[in-house]
């Protein structure tokens, strides 16, 4: 039995497990590591349609949206009868504006599960939204006669109410909504706008107060809160929220200036105008400190033009604002390898390896590592998982047979040598090692 198919018995990966462990991390809120499991579960079982679905609908939080859209129409053409992955599908068209197939993929998911009351919330949200309100409210009612102990539907009937014009009728939908789950903040804050429009302005100042409580990074909240104070004749606190409100604002401002400056820098290093893109990149930090994507992307500037150093040290804010940003961590092995940092560069391999499993970029990136510091028994552990996930590389194979082959372990290579040339009988270098590794 060859060395890869042993680890894996020995390490007990299987698709199942996999999976188990992605929602167990989804659940806990560790994203980066659960797309990693359910990649490997994919890897391992490619029409795992649970890892199909379970990947699609992690890519959609993380806002990969286009990958999303193929990851779940896979798991869909594995499994056409899965109601989630139309449901998932159909968030993902709502929120692109594709109002018509949204409304189809709720419907297809309906149509499967009948009971489904989150898809029947959803199609309403999207029959709201292409301004079929008869119909939204007829579905929300629906779902609030079979889940009444539910908020969701309650807010939405409550915007169904408003663009009506049944003022009365939206407001007891939040004051249902908020008596199911009192931390609603943007309920509070919608019920105190809706109190106000009916001259209710001593009822409208607790909602705006505890939205405040609830959020109090939201400008729009402050700035409302502030109105009201001021018009109960509280001036002192009116200013401090009003001031408070000026603040967000300019925090609002200065991400968005951000922003704006690093899509700016993207564009002109796609241009090839570097001088440009790396001021635009340096005022995006400026601007906003924690802003990975500009230090990862000056990294990227700085290392074309030979700046080793300041890419390194780009790359490596790219990381402390985002730890789980692979692709920083993926360039800064390669940098601090070609520096000849071996060991920090292992390290970057290594996180990576842990948030995903399934990347042999990084998979074989570490065994070059291991190979650098002579380190065999590395090179075997780690060649012999890259291989367990992707077998038919001929080259990992050969280079799998000359690390055993170093170490002493003469059959465990001429197995690993024959596979090589199993995979590419014309492969000169996998034929001297075979004949090598059956000397006596």
């Amino acid at each position: 039995m060859l060395i890869t198919a042993l680890l894996l018995l020995a390490s007990g990966i299987s698709p199942e497990l996999s999976v188990r462990e992605g929602l167990a991390l989804a659940e806990r809120g560790e994203t980066q590591a659960a797309i990693g499991r359910f990649e490997l579960a994919i890897r391992l079982k490619p029409d795992s349609a649970e890892a199909w679905f379970n990947l699609g609908a992690l890519l959609h939080r993380e806002g990969q949206v286009e990958r999303a859209i193929e990851v779940l129409s896979k798991a869909l053409a594995l499994r056409p009868e899965d109601a989630e992955a139309h449901n998932a599908l159909g968030l993902i068209r709502e929120q692109q504006g594709e109002t018509e197939l949204a409304l189809a993929e709720f419907r297809l998911a309906l149509a499967r599960k009948p009971d489904y009351h989150e898809a029947r919330h959803n199609l309403a949200i999207a029959l709201l939204s292409g301004k079929h309100l008869a119909e939204a409210v007829r579905e929300l009612q629906t779902v609030i006669r079979t889940r009444p102990e539910w908020p969701e539907p309650h807010l939405t009937l409550a915007r169904a109410f408003q663009r009506s014009g049944s003022a009365n009728d939206a407001v007891k939908e939040f004051r249902e909504a908020l008596r199911l789950n009192p931390k609603l903040s943007q309920a509070r804050y919608r019920l105190g706008q809706l109190l106000e429009q009916q001259d209710d302005h001593s009822a409208a100042l607790p909602e705006y107060q505890t939205a405040v409580e609830l959020k109090p990074e939201n400008a729009s909240f402050h700035y409302a809160l502030a109105r009201a104070l001021d018009r109960a004749g509280k001036k002192a606190e009116a200013q401090r929220h009003f001031g408070l409100t000026k603040q967000l604002q300019k925090r609002d401002r200065d991400n968005e200036i951000a922003n704006t400056a690093n899509r700016a820098g993207v564009a002109a290093a796609e241009k090839g105008d570097l001088g440009i893109a790396i001021a635009n990149f340096r005022r995006a930090v400026e601007q906003k400190p924690d802003l990975a994507d500009a230090h990862y992307n000056l990294g990227g500037i700085y290392r074309k033009q030979g700046s080793l150093d300041d890419a390194k040290l780009a790359f490596s804010k790219a990381i402390e604002c985002s730890p789980t940003f692979l692709a920083a961590r993926m360039e800064l092995a390669g940098l601090l390898t070609e520096l000849g940092d071996w060991a920090g560069a292992g390290r970057q391999y290594e996180e990576m390896l842990r948030l995903r499993p399934a990347n042999l970029d990084a998979r074989y990136g570490l065994v070059e590592i291991k190979a650098r510091l002579g380190d065999h028994a590395g090179v075997i552990r780690e060649l012999s998982q890259a291989l367990a996930l992707d077998p038919d590389n001929a080259a990992g194979h050969y280079n799998l047979g000359l690390a055993l082959l170093r170490t002493g372990n003469r059959p465990a290579a001429v197995a690993e040598f024959k596979r090589a040339l199993a995979l590419q009988p014309e492969y000169p270098e996998a034929r001297a090692g075979l004949q090598a590794a059956q000397q006596p």
